[in-house]
């Protein structure tokens, strides 16, 4: 009985309740101003379409901890691919791209994570191409109270 209650559950469109995502954005300026209102940390997870690692990183580990929201609540999560030929509009409102975004942020290898406040200024050190999924969720929480220490202190 209870498979079949999941299984209806599951067809009945509507009722299934959405999963946090880290979503792809082109408009830094309207997710750091919602940052800014929240007063929470912005997670900016640096890709690209041929990075492997990059890949790896988000199966094995950043999916999970967004999907069952392991990280401190209202915290903003970005994915910025850096050969995305699409405009991206920065903290300041002003266009520019992808790659000379993550140039402008001294992100030089991949995958990294910047931790950044709604203006886009560094809360804490950035996490720079670790292999450690097993403790990625650690790693990615400390560095989040430390952005949360350093955003709370401003």
């Amino acid at each position: 009985m209870k498979k079949l209650a999941l299984i209806l559950l599951t067809l009945i469109p509507g009722l299934v309740v959405a999963q946090p995502t880290m979503e792809v954005k082109h408009n830094l300026y309207q997710v750091g101003q919602q940052a800014l209102t929240d007063n929470k940390p912005l997670v900016i997870f640096f890709n690209a379409s041929y990075c492997l690692p990059c890949e790896k990183l988000k199966q094995r580990a950043l999916n999970a901890i967004i999907r069952f929201e392991h990280f401190p609540a209202g915290t903003h999560f970005v994915e910025v691919f850096i050969d995305s030929p699409q405009v991206l509009t920065d903290f300041y409102n002003q266009t520019t791209t992808a790659e000379d975004f993550a140039l402008f942020h001294n992100i030089v290898e991949l995958p990294s994570l910047l931790f950044v406040n709604g203006e886009g200024q560094e809360l804490a050190r950035p996490i720079i191409n670790n292999g450690a999924y097993d403790f990625f969720g650690h790693l990615l929480n400390s560095r989040l109270d430390v952005a949360i220490d350093e955003l709370n202190s401003r």
